[in-house]
């Protein structure tokens, strides 16, 4: 467990965890804190986390390819690319392949074996690291049974030959137990090239095998073991090459036949040793030990020997010498000259990441008081090789040839970061009424960086952030209604191998809000302000940036990002055993800059006082109904964004830098055929919605168009 899971799992009574979902502690938590639920995530059956973590307030997320297999995730406003201004944890462990050397999230665990999905804002992520900007994002895994055996079996079939496999066996036998878990996902891409053969389709596994022991639960001590072993893989035939704003209405679902050769394939490979111990009323300890190891090479479409740059060509008028280029792209010409020339880049990257962390928690009353403290450390570093080749090719009547110029090699550099992390929190509860979490984060990081293409090493560099947090709850009376507020220190760090003047990014988080709760409704409304001292944003080629300036860090200055959430979840028997349940949420978001300054950056390019961040759309929600009457369910639910720009300015977005906003509707149907058997069925995008989800990189990319699915579970 996460030395930063201050509020999302605590040791209970009699040894079990407890989650923050339960409806009573997060009703009185000071921060903005959501959950998915294992009943939420069965109701979709979704196996993508952008189409989840639309049911939570304050969560952006820019879909890529369609399938969600490149999360890009942000929260309350922050840059959503490659979720790397996220902390992302499993069961509280950190999963991203590099958190601090290289966050951006290449490798992100299946939604589908997960139990619980927790969103963690606001004071809240004072306990998190080392991206607390915007907050935490926290996966619960299924534990191993707490007493006898659990089989469960998920198959699914649907369009574009989409296949889910999903088996998860576990038992009990006295102090052991064990849980093996299995997910296979495939599909063939509905995007199509010009011989109308399917592009962009993948496959998916994971493999996950806990074996645990543990001293049956009684007054004094009691502890418990977990061993977790886990492999994953993927190859897919993603590509960063969209198509030109023109093709974008009329054949959005086109992929040019300069992208044949695209594919990612990459492996993952991980393990932990959990130690847990409660001795004494109130008091426990919780370490943990874990290793991650990822490789990945993607070998993809990167630039043409000569001629226009990707980016701007998708959105150049199709005229002139652009027309020439866009020609080659979609294999209606064939490119002889050597400007004409595509390179092909194999980004070959090894990443590890190990660690261990504690986490201390004691509780104690002093008359009218209950004090919760929790206390941790984490001893973490990670490391990422990179290797960037290129090959030339030419186009040859809509084929790729390799032609005899010799490979290119782009870059070849190693970056690693060191980091110590301590945070110390407090729960002062008094008469149930106030509840007071002031809290302490310290991230101490070093890093560095060798360009070994160079022979160059860049000067380490150090970083030790204190990071303070408050948040107050207040109940004022019986009523199930309180109010709360909170502010903290945000962070995020500044990577290996960046120049000197480039500063980490800080804000200071504020929020505030009330709860209306009770066992048949929860309603929040919550006003946030991050008040950006600094935003950074990393430049990638899922940006649309050049070789240049690949992995570099650039400085916005000082922003505003403000905004309110409004969640909402409504209950009602209507009697004769029909069931019904509604959830949405919505949230209005405002950003802007606060100094003028022109950036190497294209998404910034000139930025004016008052420019808007790209990206962040100024509503967005989701509303949910379901009815069931067993042995039937029906749920109906639409999700939906206004228009964003690509890139920072103000007033009417027009032109090619508008993102049309959209709304997408899904219908999911199920029926017991048993106690024991599961039927069901979903319509992603019942109406078969055409829309635009990102203009990077290179080139407008369309959603997923309607999506037929249909399986059968088994729950024992």
């Amino acid at each position: 467990m996460n030395t930063s899971l201050l509020l999302s799992l605590f040791l209970a009574a009699d040894g079990s965890i407890t989650i923050v979902g339960q409806k009573d502690r997060r009703n009185r938590t000071s921060g903005s804190v959501h959950q998915v639920d294992e009943e939420e995530l069965e109701r979709f059956e979704e196996d993508d986390v952008h189409q989840i973590l639309a049911k939570v307030p304050g969560v952006y997320a820019r879909d890529e390819e369609g399938f969600g297999l490149r999360p890009n995730i942000a929260l309350r406003g922050a840059s959503a690319e490659r979720s790397a201004k996220v902390t992302l944890l499993e069961d509280g462990i950190l999963v991203g392949p590099a958190p601090y050397a290289a966050p951006a999230a290449y490798f992100f665990p299946l939604t589908t074996r997960m139990t619980q999905v927790e969103v963690f804002k606001g004071p809240s992520a004072v306990g998190y690291g080392p991206q607390t900007i915007g907050g935490a994002v926290n996966m619960i895994s299924r534990t191993t049974p707490r007493e006898g055996s659990l089989a469960k079996i998920d198959l699914a079939y649907g369009s574009f030959n989409a296949m889910k496999g999903h088996m998860a066996l576990g038992h009990r036998s006295g102090a052991f137990s064990s849980l093996l878990e299995g997910v296979h996902l495939r599909a063939d891409g509905f995007k199509t090239f010009s011989d109308g053969s399917p592009a962009g389709g993948f496959e998916k596994n994971e493999w996950l095998m806990k074996l645990g022991w543990g001293n049956p639960p009684k007054p004094g001590l009691w502890q418990d073991v977990e061993l977790r072993l886990g492999y994953a893989d993927e190859s897919s035939g993603s590509s960063y090459l969209g198509v030109h704003v023109d093709d974008a209405v009329s054949q959005p679902f086109q992929r040019y036949d300069a992208s044949k050769l695209d594919r990612m394939r990459w492996e993952h490979l991980r393990g932990s040793l959990r130690h847990r111990v409660r001795f004494g009323p109130g008091k426990s300890l919780e370490s943990t030990l874990y290793h991650h190891r990822f490789h990945r090479d993607w070998y993809k479409v990167a630039h043409f020997r000569g001629g226009p740059s990707l980016q701007d060509l998708m959105q150049a008028s199709d005229q002139g010498e652009a027309a020439v280029y866009l020609a080659l792209l979609r294999g209606q010409e064939s490119g002889m000259s050597r400007p004409e020339e595509l390179m092909l880049g194999g980004n070959d990257r090894y990443f590890y990441s190990q660690g261990l962390q504690t986490d201390l928690s004691w509780r104690w009353r002093m008359k009218d008081w209950k004090i919760i403290k929790r206390s941790g450390l984490r001893l973490h570093n990670d490391q990422v090789e990179r290797d960037q080749r290129e090959d030339p090719y030419r186009l040859v009547e809509g084929q790729l040839e390799r032609t005899d110029g010799a490979e290119i090699v782009g870059s070849a550099n190693l970056g690693w970061a060191r980091a110590l992390a301590a945070h110390s929190t407090l729960e002062l509860a008094w008469k149930q009424r106030l509840w007071l979490t002031p809290g302490l984060r310290v991230e101490a990081i070093q890093n560095g960086f060798t360009d070994r293409l160079r022979g160059e090493r860049k000067d380490e560099r150090t970083q030790i952030v204190p990071l303070p947090g408050m948040g107050v709850f207040w109940r004022p009376g019986e009523a199930p209604i309180g109010l709360l507020a909170g502010v903290y220190r945000g962070f995020s760090p500044v990577n290996p191998g960046q120049d000197p003047d480039v500063e980490h990014e800080s804000a200071t988080n504020y929020e505030a809000g009330f709860r209306w709760f009770h066992d048949r409704y929860h309603v929040e409304v919550i006003g946030f302000l991050n008040d950006y001292n600094n935003l950074t944003a990393r430049c990638s080629q899922s940006q649309g940036c050049g070789t240049a300036q690949l992995n570099q860090q650039f400085n916005g200055g000082e922003v505003l990002i403000y905004g309110t959430e409004l969640m909402t979840k409504l209950k009602q028997d209507f009697g004769a055993g029909v069931k019904g349940e509604l959830t949405g949420n919505l949230t209005w978001t405002q950003t802007a800059f606060q100094n003028a300054f022109q950036s190497s950056f294209q998404p910034f390019g000139k930025v004016e006082v008052g420019d808007e961040l790209p990206y962040v759309p100024r509503l967005l929600g989701s509303l949910n109904v379901t009815l069931s009457r067993a042995p039937f369910g029906i749920s109906w639910q639409s999700k939906g964004r206004s228009e964003q720009r690509d890139s920072a300015g103000q007033g009417e977005i027009e032109g090619a830098d508008r993102i049309a906003g959209h709304l997408i509707h899904d219908l999911s149907m199920t029926y017991d055929i048993t106690k024991r058997f599961r039927l069901y069925g979903t319509a992603y995008n019942l109406t078969d919605r055409v829309y635009i989800s990102s203009l990077r990189p290179y080139g407008p990319r369309p959603g997923a168009p309607r999506r037929l699915m249909a399986g059968l579970k088994l729950n024992y």
